[in-house]
This record gives C-alpha cells, sequence and structure tokens, in this order.
C-alpha cells in the first residue's frame, strides 16, 4: 500500500512539474505574441505615418493648401488631414485618388515614403 502512495504522490509530483513547465511556457508564447503584436501595430502607425509626411511634402511641393488638394483628390479635407498625419489606415481606392491628385503613379507615391 505504501508504494502505491509513494507512486502515485510521484506522478502527482511529474504532473504538477509538467503542468507548470506548460503553465511558463504557455506564459512566454503570449508574451511573444503580445511583443509581436505591439510590433506589428506600431509599424502599421509608422508606415500610416510615412505616407502622410510623403503625401505632404508633395503636395507642398507642388504649393497647393490641404483644402485645395483635398478637393482635387475628392477627400474630404478633415479626413486627408488625418491622412497627412498617419491617424488613419486608408483605402487602396483613396491611395489610387491621392496618387492622381498628385499626378503620380501609385509606385511613385509608395517610393516617396522612404525618401524623408
Amino acid at each position: 500500500m505504501r508504494d502505491v502512495a509513494i507512486a502515485i504522490v510521484a506522478k502527482v509530483a511529474i504532473f504538477a512539474a509538467l503542468m507548470t513547465g506548460l503553465a511558463r511556457r504557455f506564459r512566454d508564447e503570449i508574451r511573444r505574441t503580445d511583443a509581436a503584436m505591439r510590433d506589428r501595430l506600431l509599424s502599421m502607425k509608422d508606415i500610416r505615418e510615412r505616407f502622410g509626411k510623403a503625401v505632404r511634402r508633395l503636395r507642398l511641393g507642388r504649393g497647393q493648401s490641404q483644402e485645395a488638394f483635398a478637393a482635387r483628390a475628392k477627400i474630404d479635407p478633415s479626413y486627408m488631414g488625418q491622412i497627412e498625419r498617419g491617424e488613419v489606415n486608408i483605402s487602396l481606392d483613396s491611395i489610387e485618388k491621392i496618387a492622381k491628385a498628385l499626378q503620380v503613379t501609385v509606385g511613385k507615391l509608395m517610393t516617396e515614403m522612404d525618401c524623408e
């Protein structure tokens, strides 16, 4: 009977150790996932900001006010301000409207993001 009790205690101890190890791995995985999500969100904000700065730089290079440019691109002026500040995640349709209003290709507009 004593041997059975010792075997059960040993199995419980092994199970507890395994569960502790799994809990640690799970916690570590959550931390890695949280960090990856944070990095992804930061990089998304970064790309929006770089896009907005590129639009502003090209618009100002053409001597256009934000309001006049927004009208030319058929985009609401307040939304254009949000785009230039990198506050919104814009659609491909809006990117195309902006490129046409700037008289550049979408590709050229995208490469301008890296020309700070």
